[in-house]
């Protein structure tokens, strides 16, 4: 309720109404005191605006120039890897006759002095990686002091381009990198799903193999044994002698299976097979020919792409175990054999073989302290 307030002024009574005016206002109309109010809030929001969206716009222009530099960087990281590991293939152990690695068509730029080097530097190129990106390919990696065969590679790139942080800073590129190095395939341990399954021994000629040598896988190791191993489907092998897999079906059938497609088991040396007796020439000799193995010997070629089904790898096994045409034998090691030829009689088959050091397709680990020619392949190791 509206009170008024009275005060003496010269001898009378005066009223002072309630509405007072402050001296810092002129007198305006509600509607003019409202429009004065919202341009003087414009006013503020500006104010505030204008920063904001100074840093919002930072953000993005950095956000857009980390993006593109994070895009270089994953360019160079793949291509480095997949250089080293192109390039430590190549360091497979030397051969006595003509390597079978496949054959690689080098890019024009690459000048090292190894072959090895140059296949990493094709393979960098091929992944979008620029000459001018490889600051280093060495071997062996000096970043690396294990005591297997590496390689190293070094990727940098200099010209990435600031995009828009360019108008806030003096930066114009920025300097990316990445580095791989791998070792080269070490002498499989253990074999996946792709084993022939055929024991050979560890000296079938009587002494050290060579490369291109021939030798008959298939031969009579102990009475009413022809070199076969019965590997069940889906088996993994035994610890021991007594815990080698037995199979329900110990027939030509699984044999014959395991020689066209490779049996679907996973061995690694020290591990124990059981044998496979008697001769089953007629299932042998059907997996053979749907293989391309036949009577006529096919030479080994001079290259090999690892996808030849006459390309295999056996186990190095200890025949003295197995004695009367029965018995388990212990895998020493793998070895990569090209199947030559097959030919089969009522008392007798022959398959021929050549020795060939190789990286298995089936194998998955490597480092075996034996080695018999089937190597792992290779790998990053930083």
């Amino acid at each position: 309720m509206a009170k008024s307030v009275r005060f003496f002024a010269n001898g009378k009574i005066r009223k002072l109404g309630m509405v007072m005016r402050c001296s810092g206002f002129p007198a305006r109309s509600p509607k003019r005191i409202g429009r004065f109010i919202r341009g003087f809030a414009r006013g503020q929001a500006f104010a505030i605006i204008i920063p904001a969206l100074v840093v919002l716009i930072g953000g993005m222009a950095l956000c857009a120039d980390f993006g593109v530099t994070l895009y270089n960087w994953m360019i160079l990281r793949n291509a480095a890897d997949a250089a080293a590991l192109a390039g430590a293939t190549y360091l497979l152990p030397p051969t006595t006759g003509t390597s079978t690695l496949s054959a690689i068509t080098l890019n024009s730029s690459c000048d090292f002095a190894l072959l090895p080097e140059n296949v990493a530097c094709t393979y960098a190129m091929q992944n979008f990686a620029r000459f001018s990106d490889i600051s280093a390919i060495e071997n062996p990696a000096p970043d690396y002091s294990g005591s297997t065969a590496t390689i190293e590679v070094v990727l940098k790139r200099t010209t990435v381009p600031v995009l828009f942080l360019r108008v806030l800073s003096s930066i114009s590129n920025y300097t990316v990198g990445a580095m791989a190095i791998a070792q080269a395939p070490t002498a499989a341990d253990t074999i996946r799903n792709g084993l022939f399954p055929a024991g050979m021994p560890a000296d079938p000629n009587g002494g050290a193999l060579t490369y291109g040598e021939s030798f008959q896988l298939s031969a009579s190791y102990s009475p009413g044994n022809w070199g076969w191993l019965n590997i069940p489907a889906g088996s993994t092998g035994g610890s021991t002698a007594a815990s080698a897999p037995q199979g329900t079906d110990s027939g030509s059938s699984n044999l014959s299976n395991n020689i066209e497609y490779g049996c679907t088991c996973n061995a690694s040396v020290g591990q124990w097979f059981n044998t496979e007796t008697g001769i089953n020439s007629g299932p042998v000799a059907s997996a053979m020919t749907a293989i391309g193995v036949g009577s006529t010997a096919t030479p080994l070629p001079t290259t090999l792409t690892g996808n030849e089904p006459q390309l295999v790898t056996v186990p190095v096994v200890d025949w003295s175990t197995a004695s009367g045409g029965s018995g388990a034998v212990q895998i020493l090691g793998f070895a990569e054999v090209w199947l030559s030829s097959y030919t089969k009689s009522s008392s007798n088959e022959l398959l021929t073989v050549q020795f060939v050091q190789y990286v298995s397709r089936s194998a998955t680990v490597g480092g075996a302290a034996n080695n018999f020619g089937a190597y792992a392949p290779a790998q990053l190791v930083d």
